[in-house]
């Protein structure tokens, strides 16, 4: 099964300016490498029909995966259609002897204006498998932060340096594009609790937040559904247990939004805690989560969702109004 890498950030810029450092070759070579890389060009043509060839070196080589040698990844890309100030389409295939990392990779660097700037978003179709997600969701990040960093000088200088893995992530956007002018979109969120412990899955393959742990079921209420409804048939879908309406606690009900301003960070997310289920708790996901785990209340794990993490542990520490704002 092929799989897709999605990673987004807003940037304080004009489309053109963004766009512009998109097919400069001094720009790319400053924004492209990710932390701890630095880039050269062998060649470099970037329009309809045109090909780079780019080596990125890692500057501590030192146990670096190297895709090309011990130390570089070296990409061959055939520019497959450029639409000026819209969106760069590539066909990418990596210099490697291992199998592992053979196969084009398809990348889309696509840019769309929104009031406080531009929303830059990258999608890596058919990724080779030899790439690790976590690994290249970290270097899509990396990439943007850098990329906002040179188009936006005066608040990177007085900005501490970004971590990619505390990064912000918006949703993709073909999910965002599915969602219209304007939604609120309601979902439900269930912790599986057992004594001093809570069952979290770790997502992959959404493109929002994967590699990172998060409620142990969760998603969206569908039409003609209640909240509590939806929490009951989440449950059952992800984890395959059953549990009673009557059985889930109310933790907080969160109005979110963040900063790109997009219909789609528009949410209501409802949290709710369980202690009794039917059933013995397993993936039943496998395309949406790569790991099912208990983890001690006062020991959670660093990369856990933000605002789950939030619900969480408010309510781990004596509890949370019954409405709670996140990301105002």
């Amino acid at each position: 099964m092929s799989r897709t890498d999605l990673a987004s950030l807003l940037i304080h810029a004009d489309r053109e300016a963004v766009f512009a450092a998109l097919v400069d070759p001094d720009a790319l070579l400053t924004w492209l490498p990710p932390k701890g890389m630095r880039g050269r060009f062998e060649r470099f043509d970037l329009r309809d029909g045109g090909s780079y060839r780019l080596v990125l070196t890692y500057v501590d080589a030192a146990g670096a995966p190297g895709k090309s040698d011990a130390a570089s990844d070296v990409a061959e890309v055939r520019i497959a259609r450029v639409v000026p100030g819209e969106l760069i389409e590539q066909l990418v295939d990596f210099e490697s002897d291992d199998p592992a990392f053979g196969g084009t990779m398809r990348m889309t660097w696509s840019l769309r204006t929104t009031p406080e700037g531009t929303l830059v978003e990258f999608a890596a179709r058919d990724v080779p498998d030899g790439v690790r997600a976590r690994d290249h969701a970290e270097g899509l990040t990396s990439s943007l932060v850098n990329l906002a960093a040179h188009l936006e000088p005066r608040a990177a200088a007085h900005a501490p340096e970004p971590d990619p893995v505390d990064e912000p992530q918006s949703y993709p956007a073909e999910y965002a594009a599915a969602h219209g002018s304007f939604a609120l979109i309601p979902a439900a969120y269930v912790f599986l609790v057992d004594g001093d412990r809570v069952l979290l899955q770790q997502r992959e393959g959404t493109g929002y937040y994967d590699g990172w742990w998060a409620a142990s079921a969760a998603g969206h209420v569908d039409p003609g559904e209640s909240v509590l409804a939806g929490a009951v048939r989440e449950t059952l879908e992800e984890l395959g247990v059953e549990v009673d309406e009557g059985d889930l606690e109310p933790v907080t009900a969160m109005h979110r939004t963040a900063a790109t301003g997009l219909p789609v960070d528009q949410r209501l997310d409802v949290f709710f805690v369980t202690r009794s289920w039917r059933g013995i708790p397993s993936l039943q996901e496998a395309d949406k989560a790569s790991a099912l785990e208990w983890f001690a209340l006062d020991a959670l794990p660093e990369r856990l969702v933000h605002h789950e993490r939030y619900a969480l542990e408010g309510w781990r520490d004596g509890g949370l109004p019954a409405v709670t704002a996140f990301g105002f």
